[in-house]
């Protein structure tokens, strides 16, 4: 395995700014959207799937939460 770096390669990068474009031109509801972009991030990466998770708030209890994870496969898509 390559060693890891900091530096996004300009494919990737392009790749990135050209998904969250077609995010944006999708036009559709949230939960749409947030299909598409992790979808496409899952593909950009090479993980095999993806998982989003979203807690219920209530002003008079702890606070919410959100989070998103991937579970990615042993080969990244990434360049670098």
């Amino acid at each position: 395995m390559p060693p890891m770096t900091t530096l996004i390669d300009e494919k990737d990068a392009r790749a990135m700014v050209r998904l969250v474009a077609e995010v944006a031109g999708l036009h559709a509801d949230h939960a749409i959207a947030k299909r598409y972009l992790m979808d496409g991030l899952k593909e950009m990466i090479g993980a095999d799937c993806w998982a989003w998770s979203l807690g219920y708030f209530h002003p008079e209890k702890a606070p919410s939460m959100c989070q998103s994870f991937m579970v990615v496969s042993a080969k990244s898509g990434l360049s670098g």
